[in-house]
C-alpha cells in the first residue's frame, strides 16, 4: 500500500470480537515515497532511526510491530515510564 503508517501501537489497533484486527488512526502516516525525517509518534514504539530525526523506511513499522508482539507475549508493557524518560535527560 505504500504507506508508512509511524504510530504503530496497541492503542491504534482495533479488535472485533472474531479477532479480526484494524489499523487505526492514519493522522501522521505517509506515503513512502513522501517521507520525512522529521519524528513523529509515540517515543516508546519509535524505532532509533526515527527518535533520531534520521532518515527511515517501512521498516519502522516493523520495528514498532515487534515491540507490540513482546507486549502481546510478555503481558507486559515494553518500557516503565521512568526507565524510557530518563533517556532523554
Amino acid at each position: 500500500m505504500n504507506i508508512i503508517h509511524r504510530d504503530l501501537k496497541a492503542e491504534n489497533l482495533l479488535v472485533d470480537e472474531y479477532f479480526n484486527v484494524c489499523v487505526a488512526d492514519l493522522g501522521i502516516s505517509c506515503l513512502r515515497a513522501r517521507r520525512q525525517s522529521k519524528g513523529m509518534g509515540t517515543p516508546k514504539y519509535m524505532a532509533p532511526e526515527l527518535l533520531e530525526g534520521k532518515s527511515y523506511t517501512e521498516k519502522v513499522d516493523v520495528f514498532s510491530f515487534g515491540i507490540l508482539c513482546w507486549e502481546i507475549l510478555t503481558k507486559q508493557i515494553v518500557y516503565e515510564q521512568e526507565e524510557f524518560t530518563s533517556w532523554f535527560v
